[in-house]
């Protein structure tokens, strides 16, 4: 197998047909090299986005069969094809035909039964395919305003969005890891008979290898579900704490809402007073005088009224100009008599 080199991958990919020959070969030369599969996926995408739309099937083709052959071995491809595939999707199913988009829709089912992503495949890779995915411009503009987004958020909020996106990241390693294990400790290689079968075969050294990569795939699969387990404690710190902030504010709200309450009362009390003395309507001339002449039995009761709402107003003076100044003459000498016999020393 060559040495490993950006611009011999590059060639071979240049070469890269839809024949089973063509991908399974450099596919295996990838394999071989998954130390330096940052790379190899880093020079893949180039080489995809480059590529006629008629070429690039086989890309997707050949990513599939390096993810398929190499998650038993390591993480490695698993992480890298994650990362681009969403976007890789997009541009193929863009320009794709009918017959194209159903082999990318089986190849979606079998990394999905298969988990070859973990237990979530990326929501972008079927999107893409729906027809529900937007343009690389729009996607931009919409993460950029997302982050403005987030960026405005502040106290228990932000606490929130911070502790789920740290979250949703951990379960990601979470089932990448999960995949990998599954793929790295198949049941006979735990069975009692398999170190008996690897002795008489003299495979004991091969056993002992792929019992030592099971365990570190056991290991890394745990230390996934560790994390996981402190960022959900993370978000419900985060959460609780909210809660607790959510809670002191609504008791300090009702409690404005009660002052607010009382206040209105007493505002519509003092309007009410008020609008009882302005709403008097002035009489048609010569009632004033009909009622001095009368001397009907109600007057004494009418200024004793007066006297009381003026008392309770906070500006009883600026009441009672506005409350005479709509009276006739006649009225203000009625009004003066009866003011008179209320302070007059009862006999």
């Amino acid at each position: 197998m060559s040495a490993f080199n950006e611009k011999v991958l590059t060639e071979k990919l240049l070469k890269l047909n839809n024949s089973q020959q063509s991908i399974v070969n450099l596919s295996h030369w990838c394999v071989f090299h998954r130390k330096r599969a940052k790379l190899v996926v880093q020079t893949w995408h180039n080489e995809f986005a480059k590529a006629p739309k008629e070429r690039r099937l086989a890309f997707i083709y050949l990513a599939n069969d390096v993810l398929q052959n190499s998650r038993k071995k390591g993480p490695e491809f698993v992480d890298e094809f994650f990362k681009v595939m969403p976007r890789a999707f997009k541009h193929l199913s863009k320009q794709a035909d009918e017959k194209v988009k159903a082999s990318l829709m089986k190849l979606i089912k079998v990394w999905e039964d298969r988990k070859v992503f973990g237990h979530a495949l990326p929501p972008a890779i079927r999107e893409s395919l729906l027809g529900t995915a937007v343009d690389e411009k729009q996607d931009t503009k919409e993460a950029k305003g997302t982050k403005r987004s987030a960026a405005d958020l502040s106290g228990p909020l932000a606490s929130i969005s911070s502790a789920h996106q740290a979250l949703e990241s951990a379960e990601a390693k979470e089932a990448r890891a999960a995949s990998i294990c599954a793929g790295a400790v198949p049941a006979e290689l735990l069975a009692e008979s398999a170190l008996t079968r690897a002795s008489e075969a003299g495979r004991v050294k091969q056993l002992t290898e792929q019992l030592n990569k099971a365990l570190e795939s056991i290991e890394a699969y745990r230390s996934s579900l560790e994390e996981s387990l402190t960022q959900r404690e993370n978000l419900i710190g985060a959460i609780r704490d909210a809660q607790r902030s959510q809670e002191e504010l609504f008791e300090e709200t009702e409690t404005k809402l009660s002052q607010m309450r009382e206040q209105a009362e007493k505002v519509m009390k003092s309007l009410e007073q008020a609008q009882a003395l302005e709403g008097q309507e002035p009489r048609p001339a010569g009632s004033g005088e009909e009622a001095a002449a009368a001397g009907g039995p109600d007057d004494t009761a009418t200024a004793e009224k007066v006297a009381a709402d003026l008392a309770a107003l906070e500006n009883p003076a600026a009441a009672l100009r506005d409350a005479l100044s709509g009276l006739s003459a006649a009225e203000l000498n009625l009004f003066g008599s009866s003011l008179a016999q209320l302070a007059a020393p009862a006999q």
